[in-house]
């Protein structure tokens, strides 16, 4: 039995599931706001673990990709906690040559490099693709599948001791902190 604060999360992708699981992990007495039918992006995401395309792509800089690094090496132990493969193998960007020039560009303000994929291999990976696309390698961005990411995720909140709730948060009902991990959805808590 859990000793610490009552918190109520809403929201069931993957951020209300880490942070519930997080929370429990901790000592607190969690439950997870899950209406059943509440749409959410993490289930139709690509499950990219993308710190450095994202940084480049959003504009960042160095301390935006120390931050995102850090948040995709915790994946690893959360993904062995929970059985779930998280696929190293690297990205790649796929585009026009004068749409890579400013990620090449991006790529070298981070002291960093991508290796272009010589358009035979492309071909192999990506059957189909346009003649006139290029694509550039990059070792340091992951990813995994979402669907079985939070199914996972779900299955360890439960062991750890973390209660599901089909209602909408309302308030923070008897919890003494309530976590918005709602994303971009409607509806699923009430202020």
């Amino acid at each position: 039995m859990t000793h610490g604060p009552k918190v109520m999360v809403a929201g069931a992708g993957a951020l209300g599931l880490t942070t519930a699981l997080a929370l429990a992990d901790a000592g607190c007495a969690v439950t997870l706001s899950d209406p059943a039918a509440a749409p959410q992006a993490s289930s139709v995401a690509a499950g990219m673990l993308a710190p450095v395309f994202e940084t480049v792509l959003d504009g960042g800089d160095e301390a935006d990709l120390d931050l995102l690094l850090a948040a995709r090496n915790l994946w690893p132990a959360l993904a062995a906690r929970a059985g779930v493969e998280v696929d190293r193998s690297g990205t790649a960007a796929v585009g026009a040559a004068s749409w890579l020039a400013p990620v090449r560009s991006g790529l070298a303000r981070l002291g960093l490099r991508g290796a272009d994929l010589p358009r035979s291999l492309l071909a192999d990976l990506a059957p189909g693709v346009a003649e006139d696309v290029e694509a550039l390698f990059l070792r340091e961005d992951w990813r995994l599948d979402p669907r079985q990411a939070l199914k996972a995720l779900r299955q360890s909140a439960e062991a750890a001791g973390v209660a599901f709730a089909s209602e909408i948060a309302a308030q923070r009902g008897d919890a003494d902190w309530l976590v918005i991990a709602t994303g971009a959805a409607l509806g699923l808590a009430e202020f």
